[in-house]
């Protein structure tokens, strides 16, 4: 009987790590997809998805009207 529990027990440390071992895999794929989500791959261009191109789009000084008041 004390044999079986210690397979038991050994069985389980196993798929605990083979599970931990999937998560990693899962969050490691979907960290490579949410970096190019954020982060361009050089110098943005027109047609780059990423966050941070998207700001720099949205926020470029080019782009702004400027107003002056009359005096």
């Amino acid at each position: 009987m004390r044999f079986q529990q210690d397979e038991q027990a050994g069985q389980t440390s196993v798929e605990y790590i083979l599970l931990l071992m999937v998560v990693m895999l899962i969050t490691m794929s979907a960290m490579k997809e949410v970096r190019a989500f954020f982060l361009p791959d050089g110098e943005c261009t027109r047609t780059d998805r990423s966050l941070v191109c998207a700001f720099e789009r949205v926020y470029d000084r080019q782009n702004l009207k400027i107003y002056r008041f009359p005096k």
